[in-house]
């Protein structure tokens, strides 16, 4: 029925809090993609079917899921926000008392449970504010700006410097022997023809590993104070950054960007169930009845919604969306809420 759209879990996101719009963004819009979907039931219900006959899926041949999971999971952490709790059931209610009982859960145990598909707002509150927290590389690996190299390091870093000195060494030697002459008083001269001969920058004494630099400094501790060495290491960093790694921005998201992209999203709801005309209505008819709850929403309150074209351009938006946050999905899909829906569907 159409009046199932005007649930406020589907397309009113007004009250969702500043902190969780990111995920809820992610969540909302995965739940657009049928392959998506498709994949994690087909993971579940694969992998409860091995618990209940006791297969062993890592000896079994792979299932299709599998990859179809890795190319989601390439998002990184935010894959996170709904691709955790997948094998949970949907519905089933835990409990952390017996846990020789059905559904048991360890009290320490994160709250989450099979909810994706459902919409965002369905989940509890405690399930919502674990889910929004998404995890980042520093926090999972403990990453820390500086810290201080293994001893085994030097050993590496004389071994690559003294390989880039035999290098130039050889280059040198190359072009002295086709280039260079020595006269009878043994004095070395470059003939007519020759080219520049070759230069080599300063070597920077340091190794590369997954984009951390291990690398050999002087510091002056005797002759300045803590405050005078970080100020000049803060100097020296904006100089000494590798050109090829850029520094991350440090800039989150706005909840205002996630918001917006939330209400394009509500739009495209919204349209596959209902005409402009019935939203919007005209001159002399107002909205239909199932429609005018849209009106009295802090999302659609400016001026702005009263607008057709508005509302065609933030359908096609959200539709952008969809392709930006996955850019995984296969080029043929689109959201399943692109096409208008038939009256009853």
């Amino acid at each position: 029925m159409k009046e199932e759209i005007l649930s406020n879990k589907e397309w009113n996101f007004d009250n969702v809090p500043n902190d969780e719009l990111v995920a809820c963004c992610y969540w909302e819009y995965a739940r657009e993609s049928a392959f998506i979907r498709d994949t994690l039931l087909e993971m579940r219900a694969d992998v409860l079917e091995s618990v209940k006959t006791e297969r062993n899926l890592e000896n079994s041949k792979r299932p299709d899921w599998c990859a179809k999971l890795s190319r989601i999971q390439s998002l990184g952490y935010v894959a996170e926000v709904f691709v955790r709790g997948s094998l949970f059931e949907p519905g089933a209610v835990r409990q952390s008392i017996d846990p020789r009982k059905p559904n048991f859960r360890h009290p320490d145990a994160p709250p989450l449970s099979g909810s994706f598909p459902a919409p965002w707002q369905s989940m509890t509150d405690a399930e919502k504010k674990h889910r929004a927290r998404i995890k980042t590389v520093v926090e999972d690996c403990h990453i820390v700006p500086v810290s201080m190299g293994q001893w085994h390091d030097a050993r590496e870093i004389v071994r690559f410097c003294e390989g880039l000195v035999q290098r130039e060494s050889d280059e040198w030697n190359a072009w002295k022997r086709k280039y260079t002459r020595c006269d009878e008083a043994g004095h070395l001269s470059a003939l007519p023809n020759a080219p520049e001969s070759p230069t080599h920058k300063p070597i920077r004494p340091g190794l590369f590993i997954a984009g951390v630099e291990t690398l050999l400094i002087n510091i002056a501790w005797e002759d300045f104070t803590n405050d005078e060495i970080a100020n000049y290491f803060r100097q020296w960093v904006k100089h000494a950054r590798p050109k090829q790694i850029k520094a991350p921005s440090g800039k989150g998201h706005k909840p205002g960007d996630s918001r917006a992209l939330l209400t394009r999203l509500g739009v495209m709801r919204l349209l596959s169930r209902f005409t402009l005309k019935e939203i919007l209505g005209t001159r002399s008819a107002p909205p239909v009845i199932e429609c005018q709850p849209i009106h009295r929403t802090k999302q659609f309150a400016s001026d702005k919604w009263g607008d057709p074209a508005k509302w065609h351009d933030a359908r096609r938006e959200a539709g952008k969306v969809f392709r930006a946050l996955f850019p995984f999905l296969p080029k043929d899909e689109k959201p399943a809420s692109w096409n208008r829906q038939s009256p009853g569907k």
